[in-house]
């Protein structure tokens, strides 16, 4: 990304770090990222802020992300608790202009809400595979999920979208079609603007595994249950 690594600060705040390189830790942040983050520039208390923002309802895994963060960015994510009348959920907030630029000018990702227009950031598409792979990994944690249904396993990732499936569906089925993982075309959910790409299979849920994984504590459960059954 860079030729060096670079050192940024505002307003004599804290000093943090720009990647200079892609790596596969980077490659699962912009995954989850893209399932379920967000970027957002907000008026707090009159000044000016600009943060970053990923949404789970497991509070172990937003921990996960907040160690990818302090080890690419040399800063914390807090971590919040939340509710409304549709449920409950945790969300961390990174709140630091340069890596709020970071992620908007140099990875291209996009600010305020996504849903319905999701895309694979061109960084990502130029990648090598394996951090490709980590990019599916992250959005797999993010978007859906593995489990079994009656003793049937199943996996699915899906995206929002109204008339059409999301690119993002499409090029996550063609790579993991690259590595010998076949996922269903993208289907619309009954009812739903949703569409999702899946497997019933167990053998192909066993290579998704072996091949992609999870850093999902919940999801690597559940693997486990439908590998080992």
């Amino acid at each position: 990304i860079y030729n060096s690594t670079k050192e940024y600060s505002q307003n004599s705040q804290r000093r943090v770090i720009l990647p200079k390189d892609i790596n596969k830790d980077l490659g699962y942040l912009i995954g989850f990222f893209q399932g379920d983050g967000h970027l957002k520039k907000e008026n707090v208390d009159g000044a000016q802020e600009y943060s970053i923002y990923f949404y789970e309802g497991d509070k172990e895994v937003l921990e996960i992300l907040n160690k990818i963060i302090k080890k690419e960015f040399g800063i914390n994510g807090k971590i919040y608790f939340q509710s409304n009348e549709k449920g409950k959920w945790y969300s961390s907030r990174i709140s630091s202009k340069p890596v709020y630029l970071f992620f908007k000018e140099i990875l291209k990702l996009k600010r305020g809400r996504k849903v319905r227009n999701v895309d694979v950031p061109e960084i990502i598409r130029k990648s090598e595979r394996g951090i490709q792979l980590s990019f599916i990994k992250g959005f797999f944690d993010a978007e859906r999920g593995v489990g079994e249904t009656n003793k049937n396993p199943w996996l699915d990732i899906g995206q929002a979208s109204k008339d059409e499936p999301c690119d993002i569906l499409i090029w996550i089925k063609n790579k993991l079609g690259e590595v010998n993982i076949e996922l269903s075309d993208p289907k619309r959910t009954k009812n739903q603007e949703f569409f999702r790409i899946r497997t019933a299979k167990r053998e192909t849920i066993k290579r998704f595994f072996e091949t992609i994984s999870s850093s999902h504590p919940k999801k690597i459960n559940r693997f486990n249950e439908i590998i080992n059954r």
